[in-house]
């Protein structure tokens, strides 16, 4: 791995461990085996590490919410989405923690992407016929981000079961 991409994954996991403010640029070149100028070599401040690891979460977010937003079966959309906490592979789950870390820590605004998330589920339950479609989609969204903590803090007794309730719950 590159100096460069050995700073980034320090910078992710202490970030996402530690949080943004408590991490310093010296600890990230401590655990990344490399001088501190390196980091501002590449990234010139802390603030530019993050960016390109925010960067990076942007796209990795999109491979799970672009099928949704493309989907045009409202049924499959809301499938994809209730799964996306299930299938986040070993490092997504590190991006998604830093997502989380972030949002009550800096000025992280993903509003724009739940938005149209928002929007695309709320079409799902109008077209499936649902009384309160704003409502569903509102509680839906609600404990999908309870489920995707869970997920990130490997605090489920059994991911599998909570998956196939969701599935059912949502079978219209």
């Amino acid at each position: 791995m590159s100096r460069k991409g050995q700073i980034l994954k320090s910078g992710l996991l202490l970030f996402s461990k530690e949080g943004f403010h408590a991490t310093s640029t010296r600890s990230i070149s401590n655990h990344a085996g490399v001088s501190e100028g390196l980091i501002f070599r590449h990234f010139q401040s802390k603030e530019g590490l993050l960016f390109e690891l925010l960067s990076n979460l942007e796209s990795r977010m999109s491979v799970y919410h672009d099928p949704i937003l493309k989907n045009k079966d409202p049924q499959s959309a809301i499938f994809e989405y209730i799964h996306i906490p299930f299938g986040l592979n070993e490092i997504d789950i590190i991006y998604w923690r830093l997502f989380y870390k972030l949002k009550w820590e800096v000025d992280f605004n993903q509003k724009p992407r739940l938005l149209l998330l928002s929007k695309k589920l709320n079409w799902a339950f109008s077209e499936l016929g649902s009384l309160n479609p704003e409502l569903e989609t509102e509680w839906l969204i609600s404990q999908m981000e309870g489920i995707s903590q869970a997920v990130i803090k490997n605090s489920f007794t059994n991911k599998l079961k909570m998956k196939n309730f969701l599935i059912k719950k949502y079978t219209f």
